[in-house]
């Protein structure tokens, strides 16, 4: 009898775990009119400690001052259409930004564009902008990551100089010329550190993967999910750890966003969209002596075209996934999700938004300083930006 009991009391405790509260969110929204919002970045520009929401439109840059949302334009018209990425990079207590532009979809004949934006003592005013010479086709994504002490900044093309739609040409087939240049960029306008040349439609995440204070480049692609690493030698080497999804080699594949994220115990885990622009949010688990693959599971199979990933503690049970998707009609598969998880096998969807976002890119962050953390995202065909305000349990 006594072990029904302990039976009844594991049940029970399992629920409570399983039905945890979750956070409502209340939705705000900017009064301001969007073509694409490409990236959106939570960053302080102006020294108040408090989080600005900084936005790459096709043909601007524009920031939201915190707590009224003004807004002020960084740059317009001065770079080829469209703005693709945002970087920051805060020195000194000074934040500059790298832009990349010139973006033309599958156009991958002529370069993209790479520059840096440099605030006056104005940070409201216009800013400088400073050309970087980038000779590579189709730039998509950019990040800054501290090597050595030292920033650099990861450039990466979507797909390969010469790779075309016809045939699935950016498959790895000899008729094709898929070859993507992954560039590894001192913060040094004319000079560059070295290339790692890698046959990957590229988009990444820079931070540390093991603990051990060494950067790594969690590279998503067509390929699945690759970790690069720096070498002694000046160069890097990738490894592949994900496998990304593979069901249809002549069609989109692979993983098309990712994130490290950890475990209330501290368990390490991948969160990526799959697979290129894909329906599928999944998350992937270490496998035993970290001899084979992460082992793949997949939360989420009804996005329409999943674009962005971010990762937060909103729950109290470790990372929970925010996503958004920019595709479908309302209430049909595009919108903000989150997905959280008290135990890695057992994840629960949150609808916050699947009406007035088409959601191209987001990030979370404490906005009002309130100890919550609150949601940005841009739309692409809801020209918009919105903020999600943490209202708790």
């Amino acid at each position: 009898m006594r072990s029904i009991h302990v039976a009844i009391s594991v049940l029970l405790l399992w629920a409570r775990v399983a039905t945890a509260a979750f956070p409502t969110f209340k939705a705000q929204q900017l009064d301001e009119k969007l073509t694409v919002g490409y990236a959106v970045l939570l960053i302080d520009l102006n020294g108040d400690k408090k989080p600005d929401i900084v936005v790459g439109d096709s043909k601007r840059v524009i920031w939201f001052e915190n707590p009224d949302w003004k807004m002020h334009t960084i740059l317009q018209g001065q770079t080829l259409p469209d703005n693709v990425a945002l970087a920051p990079l805060e020195r000194g207590g000074k934040v500059s930004l790298f832009l990349a532009a010139d973006w033309k979809g599958y156009n991958t004949r002529d370069n993209s564009t790479l520059q840096w934006l440099e605030p006056g003592a104005d940070v409201t005013a216009p800013w400088t902008m400073h050309a970087i010479p980038y000779d590579q086709a189709a730039l998509h994504r950019i990040h800054i990551a501290m090597v050595n002490g030292k920033p650099l900044l990861i450039a990466a093309p979507l797909l390969g100089r010469g790779a075309s739609a016809k045939g699935n040409c950016w498959r790895r087939i000899p008729s094709c010329s898929r070859s993507t240049f992954l560039r590894i960029l001192p913060l040094v306008p004319g000079r560059r550190a070295g290339d790692g040349r890698l046959s990957r439609d590229a988009q990444l995440h820079a931070r540390g993967f093991d603990g051990d204070g060494k950067t790594g480049i969690l590279l998503a692609s067509y390929d699945g999910v690759s970790l690069l690493r720096p070498q002694a030698n000046g160069t890097w080497k990738a490894t592949k750890i994900a496998e990304g999804e593979q069901q249809n080699p002549t069609a989109s594949r692979g993983s098309s966003e990712v994130k490290l994220g950890h475990t209330a115990s501290g368990e390490r885990f991948l969160a990526t969209i799959e697979p290129w622009h894909g329906n599928e949010v999944v998350v992937y688990s270490p496998p035993p002596g970290g001899k084979s693959l992460w082992t793949r599971k997949v939360i989420e199979s009804t996005l329409k075209e999943g674009h962005g990933i971010w990762l937060a503690n909103l729950s109290g049970n470790g990372d929970d996934i925010i996503t958004c998707a920019r595709g479908g009609k309302p209430g049909e598969g595009r919108g903000v999700f989150i997905f959280s998880a008290a135990l890695m096998a057992n994840w629960s969807k949150h609808v916050i938004d699947d009406q007035d976002m088409a959601g191209e890119d987001l990030a979370a962050a404490d906005l009002s300083g309130n100890g919550k953390t609150d949601i940005v995202a841009v739309g692409r065909a809801t020209h918009n930006v919105r903020i999600y305000w943490n209202q708790g349990y």
